[in-house]
């Protein structure tokens, strides 16, 4: 992990352009309390392997992730609810609301076998049970239900059109991140309504 260089408010003096070892873990959902803790939606199951956590790195839009020392936190099923240094009160911490959260790859370790880092799935082909090309997955949407990734697929005319995949068991079949390919089975209509 890199040295952690905190400035005054608990900011580190490194943006994401140190260290290109940075994996995504979800996005803050909300915020709570007086004190501006965080209640962050993990996408990769459950938030407790994540307690313990020393820093973690937030990016809103397309700006440079910023890393952040975790003072305290606590896991409640998917949500991790976390206080970082720097981060005082409800409206600092409700400017944070959507930021992505990444966290060093190192840490990645912490993640139940067999399951797959966000970034590792951006830009896989998404194919069907017969291997037919459906798109590329170029984003994903945590949502309160259920997670769905943002497929893009160029259409005859060559209009690129984007679909929300659920991210369930029933839909996607399989994630082979060997061959980059996610295969689909997309109930009926699926891919004729647009994201």
């Amino acid at each position: 992990m890199l040295p952690v260089q905190n400035n005054k408010n608990g900011l580190s003096s490194k943006s994401s352009s140190d260290s290109t070892h940075l994996a995504a873990l979800g996005r803050v959902w909300g915020h709570r309390g007086a004190t501006g803790e965080l209640t962050i939606r993990v996408a990769h199951g459950a938030a407790a392997p994540w307690v313990g956590t020393v820093s973690i790195w937030l990016r809103s839009g397309n700006g440079a992730a910023v890393r952040h020392r975790v003072v305290e936190s606590r896991a409640y099923s998917d949500r991790w609810v976390v206080r970082l240094s720097g981060i005082d009160d409800p409206s600092a911490a409700a400017a944070l609301k959507g930021a992505q959260v990444l966290i060093d790859e190192a840490d990645a370790s912490k993640l139940p076998e067999g399951t797959v880092l966000i970034e590792s799935v951006i830009g896989m082909l998404v194919v069907d049970e017969s291997g037919v090309e459906l798109g590329r997955i170029v984003d994903f949407v945590p949502a309160a239900t259920v997670d769905q990734f943002v497929v893009e697929r160029c259409a005859a005319d060559g209009r690129a059109t984007r679909h929300l995949v659920p991210h369930v068991r029933a839909i996607v079949l399989a994630i082979d991140c060997v061959s980059r390919r996610v295969t689909v089975r997309p109930p009926e209509g699926l891919f004729e309504l647009e994201a």
